[in-house]
């Protein structure tokens, strides 16, 4: 017997709903959570309302691409804690810091959130603060990232200069040929 269109679409609801199955479209979508206890895995935490692995460098993350920020865990008590922890696929990208969840701001050179930084040591293990736009970028992440530069270039191979350097605000960045602005 041939399923219908109906049960497959019912099978394809609860495979993605229920069961969390990846589908070749995107990252998956990650749980929602107020506390580390609402996660049904027991290998992640409750981080910026998402349920996320915990971790010391990008490369401990399960999703290519994926970063690991410095954000807040909140334990099944309601205890808030720092530490780092891989950023949830659907809280990357942005277009303004309002769109970031706090502590996070817009990089508005590649439309990412990050952790804002005015040096190295404010960024997650690996990663380095940007000269120019003091976000953090992981070089091992981060293929726009210029090592030579310090900063990260836009998809065009231009830097764009962040007006509002520090991540502090959503503003337009100019675009400046080839050098740091």
């Amino acid at each position: 017997m041939r399923p219908s269109r109906r049960g497959i679409a019912l099978l394809v609801a609860f495979c993605a709903g229920a069961l969390g199955c990846n589908s070749s479209s995107g990252p998956p979508i990650s749980p929602q959570c107020l506390h580390t206890s609402d996660c049904k895995n027991p290998l992640q935490v409750c981080s910026l309302g998402y349920c996320v692995k915990a971790c010391a460098t990008s490369a401990d993350c399960p999703n290519a691409g994926q970063r690991c920020i410095k954000a807040t865990i909140v334990d099944a008590d309601g205890g808030v804690v720092t530490g780092t922890t891989c950023e949830a696929p659907e809280l990357a990208s942005c277009t303004y810091t309002s769109q970031c969840k706090d502590p996070l701001v817009c990089s508005v050179i590649d439309g990412q959130c990050r952790d804002g930084c005015v040096t190295n040591v404010d960024c997650p293990e690996k990663q380095v603060c940007t000269s120019d736009t003091h976000v953090c970028a992981d070089p091992s992440v981060d293929t726009n990232y210029d090592p030579v530069t310090m900063t990260l270039k836009a998809t065009d191979g231009r830097v764009k200069v962040d007006a509002a350097a520090g991540g502090s605000g959503g503003g337009a960045g100019g675009v400046a040929d080839g050098g740091v602005g």
